[in-house]
């Protein structure tokens, strides 16, 4: 990339295929990678977005949020906005099933992104979520001012308040192994 931006967001399809967001200025630029990341190729920018997360689906699928969802099916040459603000966590299990958090919102779309439920039942603005990531339709974490934890859908969550800052990012290997940084 360049010394006047960096990645703020990246996500991998597999070892070799990755895309990433730098921020600059108010206009995010969009890169791709077809060699694990040796080489990274300017796609397109994204004027007045501040995009937070991406989730890469498959070889042409990919979701990123931020003060909008937005989808792409072109592998990230061309987005559309699927219209929800105030997000900075999204993950996708399949191109259909994904999960997005901020704030102490919790959504949930299984067609696609077009419409989306709150799950956040129980959940109080002192989580400040920042990172979701989910291994089935049923166990997932959230990570922010504290961590979250579901093994229901987000029918119910446990609270963890373990730190005095916040979590930048979270991954859950299974349902008992999980990783958070901040």
């Amino acid at each position: 990339v360049s010394d006047n931006n960096y990645f703020q967001t990246i996500s991998f399809v597999d070892t070799l295929n990755g895309i990433a967001s730098t921020l600059s200025g108010s206009s995010p630029k969009i890169f791709r990678t077809f060699d694990g990341g040796e080489n990274w190729q300017h796609i397109t920018t994204l004027g007045g977005y501040d995009l937070k997360d991406m989730c890469f689906i498959d070889s042409v699928t990919v979701y990123a949020c931020g003060n909008g969802v937005l989808k792409s099916t072109d592998g990230g040459y061309n987005w559309i906005n699927i219209n929800y603000t105030g997000l900075s966590g999204i993950h996708f299990l399949n191109s259909l099933t994904g999960f997005a958090v901020g704030g102490y919102n919790v959504i949930k779309t299984s067609d696609g992104g077009q419409n989306w439920t709150l799950i956040n039942s129980g959940l109080t603005n002192d989580v400040s979520l920042r990172q979701v990531q989910f291994i089935d339709e049923y166990n997932g974490i959230a990570a922010g001012k504290s961590v979250i934890h579901t093994s229901d859908g987000g029918q119910s969550w446990e609270i963890y308040d373990l730190f005095h800052d916040y979590l930048e990012s979270a991954s859950m290997v299974n349902d008992s192994v999980w990783y958070t940084v901040g």
